[in-house]
């Protein structure tokens, strides 16, 4: 399987690996005023995603980004991040 770049946006992708960047793409900035939804599901049914952020940088305290463990924003959250304070290395649990 290959990797695809996987760019911030609603709706839900299955993907196996990559580079998950956000809506700017891997050389632009996030855009104003946006609130998006995204599933990533793995390829193969019973399978945890892992998603490693190697950089990340938000407007401190006005833009936020929340990870759920699960298939909805119902599912318990991993966080909320916010400025420089990435969330590192973050695995789903299988459920």
């Amino acid at each position: 399987m290959h990797s695809q770049d996987l760019l911030m946006q609603n709706g839900a992708f299955n993907q196996c690996s990559g580079v998950f960047y956000d809506s700017g793409g891997a050389s632009g900035n996030y855009g104003d005023n946006e609130s998006i939804t995204i599933t990533i599901c793995p390829d193969i049914p019973g399978q945890a995603i892992q998603l490693n952020f190697t950089s990340f940088n938000t407007e401190l305290g006005l833009d936020y980004l929340v990870i759920y463990d699960g298939m909805d924003i119902s599912a318990p959250a991993f966080g909320t991040f916010s400025g420089s304070a990435s969330p590192g290395v973050i695995r789903a649990t299988l459920g």
